[in-house]
């Protein structure tokens, strides 16, 4: 993880020097964080600073693909989150999307390996609903299921066994062959064992 060192004392110039580091970050593959002073922010994105004393909320800047421009995202914290996640899943990089399916299947399985023993709540996670939500959107099918288990913290019976047992296969065999063997133990045939 990158980080800034040293602040300049104009938040314009320190704004320009944020960018700079995030460039070179971005460039080396490397994730960048850096806690900076509101009125630095606002020159960094060039909104007023009182957005970023009243309210909560993110940014979030993703190319679109080679040629097709940035998807800019700005909101609640929580509603970019689920649209970063939307984003991750629908991403033209192979090796992204192949990541987003891996991700949500482990967490799924957690998910409904909990439920089955009657944690589901437990096992259910604010990254699980994006997960969860994301798929849904994809496929109705999955949206009984998850209701449930975010509700009740369990799977409502057999037939419900068996359609989520279908639907994890599913998504298991969207998984790359890497991420298989990675997750073997966790392979769709083991969700439902004691």
């Amino acid at each position: 993880m990158a980080t800034g060192e040293g602040r300049a004392k104009n938040p314009f110039d320190a704004a320009a020097a944020i960018r700079g580091q995030m460039t070179t970050a971005l460039r080396e593959d490397q994730w960048f964080s850096e806690v900076i002073p509101e009125n630095v922010a606002a020159c960094l994105v060039q909104l007023p600073s009182d957005i970023f004393t009243h309210h909560d909320f993110s940014i979030l800047l993703q190319p679109a693909g080679e040629g097709q421009g940035v998807n800019v995202a700005a909101g609640a914290t929580r509603q970019v989150a689920l649209e970063t996640f939307r984003g991750w899943a629908q991403s033209p990089h192979t090796i992204a999307k192949n990541t987003f399916f891996r991700e949500a299947y482990r967490s799924l399985y957690r998910v409904f390996q909990g439920a089955a023993q009657g944690a589901g709540i437990e096992a259910w996670s604010e990254i699980a609903e994006y997960f969860s939500r994301v798929l849904a959107e994809q496929d109705e099918e999955w949206t009984p299921f998850l209701e449930r288990v975010a509700l009740h913290g369990d799977i409502a019976g057999d037939q419900d066994t068996v359609i989520i047992h279908q639907k994890m296969q599913e998504l298991w065999d969207m998984l790359s062959r890497s991420a298989r063997s990675e997750l073997a133990s966790f392979s769709p045939e083991h969700l439902f064992q004691s």
